[in-house]
This record gives structure tokens, sequence and C-alpha cells, in this order.
């Protein structure tokens, strides 16, 4: 003897749960791999506060770059290199490179200097222009990258004294 069910099913419930149970399995995915990532930084930003020329020790010229890095975050965030390429009046003279990782302060401004030693024949170039046009202009283009690997560019133009640029060269 068979019984049969006088029992229909609805045709739309296997696809209303199916839909259902995707979701819910969507939005466990996108919890899981927020979790997996972490909080991403705000991105730092970097400024040239100065570009000063002066003489090392030894006597031989470099450049200083002086830059002022803004955190946004509420917590620190590091720095792991920074390279900027520094010209004088369109010739590039130096590439300045943050010598090891820095620590930027939490919520605030950190200050970076930077010192580049100048290729001396680039250099001889600049101040033979320098000496036709009584002016140095300058510019310093370069990028920082934090700690998550992004890369934050910056790029700051300017006039440097001559007459302190001739007297820091002799």
């Amino acid at each position: 003897m068979s019984v049969r069910s006088s029992c229909r099913r609805d045709p739309a419930a296997p696809t209303a749960l199916r839909v259902r149970d995707g979701l819910v399995l969507a939005a466990m995915l996108s919890l899981a791999a927020c979790a997996a990532v972490g909080t991403r930084p705000l991105p730092p930003r970097v400024e040239v506060e100065g570009v000063r020329l002066a003489a090392a020790p030894s006597g031989d010229p470099v450049v200083d770059v002086r830059l002022g890095v803004d955190n946004p975050n509420a917590f620190p965030v590091s720095i792991r290199s920074i390279d900027a390429t520094i010209r004088i009046e369109d010739v590039a003279i130096a590439v300045a490179s943050l010598p090891a990782p820095v620590t930027l302060v939490a919520s605030g401004r950190t200050m970076l200097d930077v010192e580049a030693r100048p290729d001396i024949a680039a250099l001889r170039q600049v101040v033979e222009r320098l000496l036709r046009t009584l002016r140095a202009g300058y510019e310093v283009a370069g990028s920082a990258v934090i700690q998550d690997g992004m890369r934050l560019d910056f790029r700051r133009r300017g006039d440097l004294p001559i007459a302190d640029l001739l007297r820091r060269l002799r």
C-alpha cells in the first residue's frame, strides 16, 4: 500500500533559501576578510619644509631636506623608506634617502631630516648657471613608503638664497 502526501512544496522555497543562504555566506566571508586584512591606515601627508645647502664635517657639500609628516591616524604608523631627488636649476644634483625606518606619532606631526651628498659634476654645472642668472630654483620630488606598502608622493619647488649657496660651496 502506498501513501501519497497531499502536501505540495512551494517551488520558489528552495530558491529563496539558496539566495538567503548565499547572502549570509557572503556577509560572513566579507567580515572574515576584513578581520584578516585589519584596518588600513589613512595616508599620512608629507610636506617639504625646507632645503638647505651645508657642509659636512669633512668639508664636502651636503643637501639637507626637512620633511614634515602628518599622521591622521589615532595610532603610530611607520615609514619604511623615503627617496627624493633634489634638483637645482632643473639639474638633478642628489638623491636623499631615509637611513632607517621611522615611526610617526599618532595624530600628530613628525619632523624628519634627510641628507644627500650631491654629485660634484652636477653641482659645478649648477654653479655655472647660478653665476649667469643669480638665482637658484630648486625642486625636491620623492615618495615615502609606509608600513603597509602604501606609497605617498611629495614635491616642492622654491628658491635658494644665492649668497647662502655660494658661501656654503667655498
